[in-house]
């Protein structure tokens, strides 16, 4: 008799876990909320029981005044405990609140709810890509609100750039690696996207403390002032030794310190606003270096094993010289320039102030820091940019296990295809998706798809599209498997008149398809990528023959410059084009139409079938609106 094998656990999906981790945060968030009401409560009655102890004492009420005092002191050491702690518990609180933010925004992202997800903004050269409007690379319902848990600007910033600018195959490679690595550091991954959002949540912007290492912002301190300030320091510290040794009489030393002091309290006053403009961004520097040394040491501790992110570590160190250590540096320095906003500090801010102009020395000492560093801040800064990006990635693929990295195939190669068996949209919900096997190329063929208008060839287009962006970004694809050349891609898909410009709608694409052509003969001289085009309806604004002729016109300057790509249509007279009928593949969607209930209904399956569609839907499709003859009898 065998023995019987335990049940499976049956395997959660990510949405299911993401779920169940966003109701336990939301249960601990509860709690420690209610806690922490708790804790302010003894904290303010500690307080008040401390003071009323303390008065009791100070009126010495029955005589007893030590034994008041020592209660008093007593109940206030209890209250600045209770006071630590309750602080711990709001950090706590805090940062529980910001992952339950992040779950919520991975569920929307998994359940493709656009609308509970934050809008990037993006730069406007990005947004003027036609390729990037084609595909809805930004904006709302976008790749980048998919794939980006970046939350600084600069790791955004590098997404868009591996976006829109692909690098070659051993670079796409080498990312491939690092994000399966980086997908298996879920606690790292998190810290990152945490500091990432204390940063932005402070308002630090990068760029700006990027911009003030470069070029500093502390004018005010010229030579000429930086001379005197050191001389007035020079004096004032001699001043006591001479006097010590007999050097100066007691009248000669009062005078002359007091000449010094009101001195060094004109000069403050004539540079009182220009200092104070300067010190006001030096107290947001020194926020920004401590949010930064926070995100450099969470770099800074991981032992990375693949090239790409050993190779993105090993750039944290410059010259023998590492980013931790660097900004450990500049925080210092910068709590020396922000002694005037430290209540416990000020008059010792004061008295050194007006004794030797603190704060010229304080300015000269970050200059200092710049001057040692400022070069090094832009690559170090990269490489935060590029592991952030490299986090979204990993995520993204933790969050679509089913997902695979594309193979990509070493050019020059005369045979390059593009090859993906149950190809999806990307941006759409799991439980609406309808993927297809799809094959474009090799060059001097055209992928043809035909169909009926709302049958699914626009979004087979914008598949491929997506999942090319993808795929040279370094990330998973919607895809059982991918395999493709290194490839420039093109679209024309969205084109828009310009009645600014003068310009048509007919015009405007023709501007459009010339950028194509161009690029694909361009391509020609680079062996080690491949143009691949994807046309969607092209050439709307003229008449049919002269549409087909046109299209025609275009497709052969693409096929002669050995581009691979696909065209989709609903005029089934291209297909029988007798100079391009060789080169075309074609495929097709269909509809399915039907009596229900005594009412015409169409639906879709999605499916690409192999062959020219034999079926249009205009005509029913105005049945079906109520605009047909027989309705406005």
């Amino acid at each position: 008799m065998t023995q019987s094998q335990p049940a499976s656990i049956p395997q959660l999906s990510p949405l299911e876990s993401y779920r169940i981790d966003l109701q336990a945060k939301l249960d601990q968030s509860r709690a420690l909320a209610k806690k922490w009401r708790r804790g302010g409560t003894i904290r303010g009655l500690l307080f008040l029981t401390a003071l009323g102890l303390f008065v009791l004492g100070f009126i010495n009420y029955l005589g007893l005044f030590a034994i008041w005092l020592l209660a008093a002191g007593s109940a206030f050491a209890i209250f600045l405990v209770v006071a630590y702690l309750h602080n711990a518990i709001e950090e706590q609180v805090e940062k529980l609140q910001f992952q339950i933010e992040f779950a919520q925004q991975t569920i929307a992202r998994l359940e493709r709810n656009w609308n509970h997800l934050p809008k990037f903004e993006v730069p406007p050269w990005a947004l003027d890509s036609a390729t990037a409007s084609d595909l809805d690379l930004f904006g709302s319902a976008s790749l980048i609100q998919l794939i980006s848990v970046a939350e600084t600007p600069i790791g955004r910033q590098q997404l868009v750039d591996w976006m829109l600018r692909p690098d070659d195959v051993d670079q796409i490679l080498a990312r491939q690696q690092a994000v399966s690595e980086m997908a298996t550091w879920s606690d790292h991954r998190d810290q990152i996207q945490l500091l990432g959002r204390s940063i932005t949540t402070q308002y630090s912007d990068p760029a700006k403390f990027l911009a003030w290492s470069q070029r500093g912002d502390d004018n005010v301190a010229g030579s000429t002032l930086v001379q005197f300030a050191r001389a007035i320091t020079v004096f004032h510290v001699l001043l006591p030794i001479l006097f010590a040794i007999n050097l100066i009489s007691l009248n000669a030393f009062v005078i002359l310190l007091g000449s010094g002091l009101l001195i060094n309290f004109l000069v403050t006053l004539i540079l009182a606003g220009s200092i104070h403009d300067v010190f006001n961004q030096v107290a947001a520097k020194q926020r920004d270096a401590r949010n930064y040394l926070s995100l450099f040491h969470v770099i800074t501790q991981t032992n990375p094993q693949s090239e790409y992110l050993r190779s993105q570590h090993a750039e944290l160190v410059i010259r023998g010289v590492s980013a931790q250590a660097a900004f450990s540096d500049l925080e210092r320095r910068m709590f020396v320039a922000n002694m005037r906003r430290s209540g416990l500090l000020y008059f010792v801010y004061l008295l050194l102030q007006f004794l030797f102009l603190w704060d010229v020395h304080a300015l000269v000492y970050l200059r200092g820091w710049r001057q040692k560093f400022g070069e090094m801040v832009p690559k170090w800064f990269a490489v935060v940019a590029r592991w952030e990006a490299l986090a979204s990635l990993a995520r993204f693929k933790v969050d679509h296990p089913t997902w695979c990295f594309p193979e990509f195939d070493k050019l020059p190669n005369p045979h390059a295809v593009f090859r993906a068996t149950k190809l999806g949209h990307p941006l759409l919900p799991d439980n609406v998706r309808v993927s297809n096997d799809v094959s474009i190329g090799p060059t001097g063929s055209i992928l043809l798809v035909t169909g009926s208008n709302m049958s699914g060839k626009s979004t087979l287009l914008r598949s491929v599209g997506l999942n090319v962006v993808l795929a040279q970004m370094g990330s998973v694809v919607c895809a059982e498997n991918l395999s493709m050349p290194c490839v420039e891609l093109q679209t024309s898909m969205r084109i828009r008149d310009s009645l600014a410009d003068g310009v048509s709608f007919y015009f405007a694409e023709l501007k459009r398809l010339r950028e194509i052509v161009l690029a694909a003969r361009n391509r020609q001289a680079d062996p080690n990528r491949v143009l691949l085009y994807l046309l969607d309806e092209i050439l709307q604004g003229t008449n049919s023959r002269e549409r087909q002729i046109a299209v025609s016109k275009v497709l052969e300057h693409l096929v002669l410059a050995d581009a691979i790509g696909a065209i989709s249509t609903h005029d089934l007279e291209l297909a029988t084009e007798k100079k391009l009928a060789a080169t075309f593949r074609p495929v097709h969607f269909r509809e399915t139409i039907a009596n229900v209930n005594g009412e015409r209904t169409m639906t879709f399956d999605y499916r690409m079938r192999e062959g020219v569609a034999t079926t249009t839907n205009a005509l029913e499709l105005l049945r079906l609106v109520g605009l047909d003859s027989q309705s406005q009898q």
